[in-house]
Parts: C-alpha cells; sequence; structure tokens
C-alpha cells in the first residue's frame, strides 16, 4: 500500500448576511485515505464583535465513498459575543470532499475565516 503520509493547510474566507448555512471551505480527500481535519473558525461582525470555534473530525476515502470516523468534536467550543450567539460551523460530506460550513444570523454581516490542517494517511 502506496503511504499517503502529509500535512495540508488550506484556508477559507466567505460573508454571510444572514441565516442560511455556507460553505466556508471544501477540502478533497484522497482515495484511499484517512483525513483527520482540524478546523479553527473566525467570525468578525460588521460591528466589531466576534467568534472563534475549533472543530475536528476525521474521515475515510474508500473507492471515492467518503464516511465520517466517529463524531464532529469541538477542540474549542464556541466563544461568541452575545450579539453573535446562534452562529454555528460544522463539517460535512460533498462527494469526495468535506465542507466546513457556517451559519451566521438574520440582518447581520460576518465575515468568517478557517484555517485548517489536514492529517492524510
Amino acid at each position: 500500500m502506496a503511504s499517503l503520509r502529509t500535512i495540508s493547510r488550506k484556508s477559507g474566507i466567505v460573508t454571510t448576511t444572514d441565516g442560511t448555512q455556507t460553505v466556508l471551505l471544501s477540502f478533497p480527500i484522497p482515495t484511499g485515505a484517512v483525513c483527520s481535519i482540524d478546523a479553527n473558525v473566525v467570525a468578525r461582525s460588521s460591528t466589531g464583535d466576534g467568534a472563534r470555534v475549533e472543530k475536528t473530525q476525521t474521515f475515510r476515502n474508500v473507492g471515492g465513498t467518503i464516511t465520517a470516523i466517529g463524531a464532529l468534536l469541538d477542540i474549542v467550543a464556541l466563544v461568541t459575543d452575545v450579539s453573535l450567539i446562534g452562529v454555528a460551523v460544522t463539517m460535512a460530506v460533498n462527494g469526495t470532499s468535506v465542507e466546513v460550513k457556517v451559519t451566521g444570523l438574520i440582518a447581520t454581516t460576518i465575515d468568517w475565516f478557517t484555517e485548517i490542517t489536514a492529517y492524510i494517511n
């Protein structure tokens, strides 16, 4: 079996203005790989309020089908100013990629930034 051992970093930005779930970043999982993704997400509203969360989840790609191994976990629980209570961050499989998704708030402009670290084996 060929070795896939590598560490990959990728960043993403997006702006939300409502409560619609939005893709912040998409990361492809190579076929035959097990990949642990750590996502550090920071949000800043147009009024200067902020939020931060760090999540981790592990995935496998067998024959082009990605499945999660275990649950999505908080490394650092969501920390937020009162005005941003209700924002959310999650990870989800879409095809052969994993997406980091964010949900903002109605009538609130929020700039989101993430950097992920993917440990691929």
